[in-house]
């Protein structure tokens, strides 16, 4: 966790990075930004402005973790030279060595998350915000930076052995750019954390470990609130 005390303590700019992944790793971007936001940090689509930058990224396969750190190190190239890079998500716990060894980015697994309240100065623990997520509106999807099938192509063609399709490849592809998702009336309501661990073929057992449910009564409170919110579709 070395390097983490370079984090400004209190109200600083963040920027908030899903690249890709399940609907789980969404919706712990989403509890991540309301953290960030309920902390009194001002947030930021753009990566030059953040003084901290927290991609949430997969490991679900080798394929998405060796695709998830060639985006780990574009968005280095992009950001301050001063800023913080952290990566969450099954990433950092499933490749964490790989992580510390090759990049200039801290991974903090699910297991030690709630060591972000030290870091930053949380006056809002993020586990009060993760586990009381009906007491605010639902986020607003342009505010976290989005890479979506567009970045397929450009991550393939970005490698390409023509330099000339992958120098324009990565002008206009730049990770500066945002592509927010359709907006939609979905809600996503977790009912339990972590897995069977039964998958040889899947790595995500070794970031979230064996499953645990949430309490009945938090889940129905969630999705009653998601009702008052005007959402259409819950989703378990």
């Amino acid at each position: 966790m070395d390097g983490l005390s370079s984090i400004p303590s209190t109200h600083g700019t963040v920027c908030v990075f899903f690249a890709f992944g399940c609907d789980r790793a969404r919706y712990d971007t989403h509890m991540l930004l309301e953290y960030f936001k309920r902390n009194r940090w001002r947030i930021t689509s753009r990566l030059p402005d953040a003084d901290v930058i927290v991609m949430c990224l997969c490991g679900f396969t080798q394929g998405n973790e060796d695709r998830s750190l060639k985006v780990l190190a574009r968005t280095l190239k992009k950001k301050r030279q001063d800023a913080t890079l952290l990566v969450m998500g099954c990433l950092a716990g499933i490749c964490k060595t790989r992580i510390i060894g090759g990049f200039d980015a801290i991974p903090i697994s699910l297991h030690n998350s709630t060591q972000l309240d030290e870091f930053i100065g949380a006056e809002v623990p993020l586990l009060e915000v993760f586990h009381n997520r009906s007491m605010f509106a639902a986020p607003n999807n342009a505010e976290i930076r989005y890479i979506d099938a567009i970045d397929n192509l450009c991550t393939k063609f970005s490698f390409s052995t023509e330099p000339f399709v992958a120098a324009m490849t990565r002008l206009i592809c730049r990770p500066t750019s945002i592509f927010p998702p359709p907006q939609q009336r979905l809600c996503n309501v977790r009912v339990a954390t972590g897995c069977l661990e039964d998958c040889t073929y899947c790595a995500i057992k070794n970031a979230s470990g064996r499953l645990r449910s949430r309490p009945l009564e938090t889940i129905v409170k969630e999705f009653r609130a998601g009702l008052a919110n005007g959402y259409t579709t819950i989703k378990l």
